[in-house]
């Protein structure tokens, strides 16, 4: 992620950090879902800052992963 995600000049970069595991750590899906969830939250808030984030999601052990 950029630190236009997380910081902002009305709260610290903790509390940003703390706003984004809050929308992101009870997800158990897509990659694209946890985009949509993190993006929908509006956790940037209105910005000049650059905002993006990468997300990967890896297989759990369980899951079949194909050939």
């Amino acid at each position: 992620y950029t630190d236009g995600l997380i910081e902002h000049r009305s709260r610290s970069i903790d509390q940003g950090l703390a706003e984004v595991l809050h929308v992101v750590g009870p997800l158990d899906g897509s990659a694209q879902q946890t985009c949509d969830a993190l993006f929908d939250a509006k956790i940037a808030g209105p910005t000049d800052d650059d905002v993006a984030a990468i997300v990967v999601r890896f297989p759990r052990a369980d899951e079949e992963t194909g050939p």
